[in-house]
């Protein structure tokens, strides 16, 4: 996997209406996608869920209500499982989680993917956002598909924002 040693966040991130409509948690857990130590240039990566508690320094549950914010719904295994990420369990108070009357804001727009069977993390924009500076970056970031495994269920989707395959690279 290729290694970075900074990632993007441009100004507009505090003023878009998706990031304006999170919990606090949501919000830092999305710049922790976008430039934590998991992440790559491509914006697909592996990140199971445990990875993110740990890091954290939290519990898995947490991370998953904070994770399901970003997705815009239930993770499948709390919706087969019934599961109530919902509430806090007294660990933290609403005004924490960003929610209020303890319903959490959801975002709009889905700001990320997240497959449960592969337990990757794809961020739609991201190279919108961080475009390939030239074709010897694009050289080595295509080669992050190779770590991809094939039961990624969002993988037409990446291809669709791969830019060197819809012709050329931006000038950064």
């Amino acid at each position: 996997m290729a290694s970075r040693e900074y990632g993007v966040v441009h100004t507009s991130f505090w003023t878009s209406a998706d990031i304006r409509g999170l919990s606090c948690k949501a919000k830092l857990l999305f710049l922790y996608l976008l430039t934590g130590p998991h992440s790559n240039g491509l914006g697909c990566f592996r990140l199971p869920i445990p990875y993110m508690a740990a890091d954290f320094r939290s519990h898995d549950f947490m991370v998953e209500e904070w994770l399901e914010e970003l997705i815009g719904e239930r993770l499948e295994k709390n919706k087969k499982d019934g599961s109530d990420n919902d509430s806090n369990n007294g660990s933290e108070s609403d005004a924490e989680n960003g929610s209020i009357n303890g319903t959490t804001n959801h975002s709009k727009t889905l700001l990320i993917r997240y497959c449960e069977r592969s337990e990757f993390v794809f961020i739609p924009n991201y190279l919108k956002h961080n475009p390939i500076a030239n074709p010897n970056c694009g050289k080595s970031i295509a080669k992050l598909f190779d770590s991809i495994p094939e039961n990624f269920q969002y993988f037409g989707e990446l291809l669709d924002n791969w830019p060197p395959l819809l012709g050329g690279f931006r000038r950064v």
